[in-house]
């Protein structure tokens, strides 16, 4: 599904005008409209105590406008409260409050919420709020009379209706700076905006429903929109089933470089992971003193011994054994627990000279790479995925995780563009950019993943779906949503309880097989 930001949703509104016809007004018209039929359906109940439409000065406002009087055309006491005056309006959230307004005198005109306690309206007393206050264009900490009355609706304890997006969420980051609205529900038109996909923002935006207003499919089909939200339809479009006249040959040998002493289980994970999203070979090559490990806990996988340093990590004079390794190997799983002992480091940087397979890159290599970012344009290889969680993102890009995850979606596409790599940005709503600024973002996962080992598992399920065939980018956003939805499985069973990485490893083939057979 395509997802946008402010400014590409406001050319589109612009070009349904200019292109087809279809007037503004029409647009706020079958927006309102909508609104107002969301609250019939679902909240019917709520509604019959009393609605209060909460608007401002901007188009959301005239939306608010819109819903306010289909909602008393079809019975229900409305209540609306204007931040402003009629002049400030613009010409088509100006027309809807003269309509509303010849119909009933329900708007409330004041310039801040001091002026609310004069108006004879209890919340208490009342079922449901619509916010109509802000939508798409605020940027920055929400102002007053806005913030005031945000804390107001927050307070009332009455389920909210957002009119296209809770106001003061960002509608292009997701960042909420300051006071925003919770709703209980979003409405938002014509397509989805990023920061109701991506947290904070989707945190506040409740059950998020998108609703057609009269943007022709046309339209957006001509449109590059590189803003994507993950979906079954789209991984089952990416995977293949099995052929019955098939031997382990046919799919794919995955090479997994990890480990060092103290740390084999991101190995073994890793590992694991690729066999159980369907790579026909695996190798396990680390140090040689973690190769019984190895033999006792992978039965499934092929072992090879790096020679290790004296602290048990992989030796910078491993690099002729790796590299031999690669002559039979369709694809790379790098970095899980390999540490960064200065020898490691060595060989990290002259592996990845040397290596022109896919390579999945993932925990100590990326911070190996950390330290001179502008190497992965030296190893001239487009097929890299790295796979950094916000911590280690920020360390590639020397930004601090907060500033990282207030910026996700930008921020994976400058880098990807820039390394011309594929990204994957774990976390909340993991984010996926290719190098031709093509994003994904994730709606899979849950809290309970917040646990070690889960990047190594899923290092090891993007790498086996390269070994299957797909090019890196599909592998990434494909093992991407396998993995959160084996999370998503256990965590069914394990609510508000941590699920180990272990724990998906059973579930990933049933996951596959479920979005294959869809």
């Amino acid at each position: 599904m395509k997802v946008v930001t402010s400014e590409i949703m406001r050319s589109l509104d612009r070009k349904t005008a200019e292109s087809f016809g279809i007037a503004s007004s029409i647009l706020m018209e079958n927006a309102g409209r909508s609104v107002a039929q969301a609250i019939i359906k679902e909240f019917d109940s709520q509604a019959r105590k009393g609605v209060v439409v909460f608007c401002g000065k901007g188009n959301n406002g005239g939306d608010g406008f819109v819903a306010a009087r289909h909602l008393i055309n079809k019975g229900y006491h409305v209540d609306v409260i204007f931040f402003g005056k009629n002049k400030e309006l613009s010409e088509d959230a100006g027309v809807n409050y003269t309509a509303l307004s010849r119909i009933t005198d329900v708007i409330h005109e004041m310039k801040d919420i001091s002026e609310f306690d004069k108006t004879d309206i209890n919340l208490k007393e009342k079922g449901i709020i619509i916010d109509a206050l802000l939508g798409t264009g605020i940027k920055g900490s929400v102002k007053e009379p806005y913030a005031s009355a945000i804390d107001l609706i927050n307070n009332s304890g009455l389920p909210v209706v957002a009119v296209d997006i809770p106001s003061g969420i960002d509608a292009d980051t997701g960042d909420v700076a300051g006071i925003t609205v919770r709703a209980k529900k979003t409405i938002t038109f014509g397509l989805a905006k990023i920061g109701l996909v991506v947290y904070p923002g989707a945190e506040f935006a409740g059950n998020v429903e998108v609703v057609d207003i009269s943007i022709p499919d046309r339209l957006v089909q001509q449109t590059h929109i590189p803003y994507n939200l993950s979906s079954h339809d789209l991984i089952n479009s990416l995977l293949k089933p099995r052929n019955y006249a098939t031997n382990k040959g046919d799919y794919g040998h995955t090479l997994v470089i990890a480990g060092s002493q103290g740390k084999s289980g991101a190995a073994v994970l890793s590992a694991k992971g690729a066999l159980r999203t369907g790579s026909g070979l695996v190798t396990i090559a680390g140090p040689e003193s973690l190769i019984p490990v190895f033999e006792t806990t992978v039965l499934e996988a092929l072992k090879e011994p790096l020679t290790e340093t004296p602290g048990g990590a992989i030796g910078t004079p491993a690099i002729a054994q790796a590299e031999k390794l690669l002559q039979t190997r369709d694809v790379v799983a790098l970095g899980p627990g390999i540490g960064t002992e200065k020898q490691t480091s060595g060989f990290v940087f002259e592996f990845l000279k040397r290596c022109r397979l896919p390579v999945v890159i993932d925990a100590d290599a990326i911070n190996i790479i950390a330290q001179n970012p502008d190497m992965l344009l030296e190893f001239n290889n487009e097929n890299i995925v790295l796979t950094p969680h916000p911590g280690e993102f920020g360390r590639l890009i020397n930004m601090n995780p907060k500033e990282v995850n207030q910026n996700r979606v930008s921020l994976s596409i400058d880098f990807a563009k820039q390394y011309n790599c594929t990204l994957v940005l774990k976390g909340a709503r993991t984010v996926i950019a290719d190098k031709e600024g093509n994003v994904w973002i994730n709606p899979t996962g849950n809290p309970g993943m917040s646990t070690g080992g889960m990047g190594d598992v899923l290092t090891g399920i993007i790498a086996g779906f390269i070994a299957l065939g797909l090019r890196p980018r599909d592998a990434a956003v494909a093992g991407v949503y396998v993995h959160g939805m084996a999370g998503d499985i256990v965590y069914a069973y394990h609510k508000n309880s941590a699920v180990l990485a272990s724990d998906l490893l059973e579930r990933i083939p049933y996951v596959i097989s479920s979005l294959i057979e869809l």
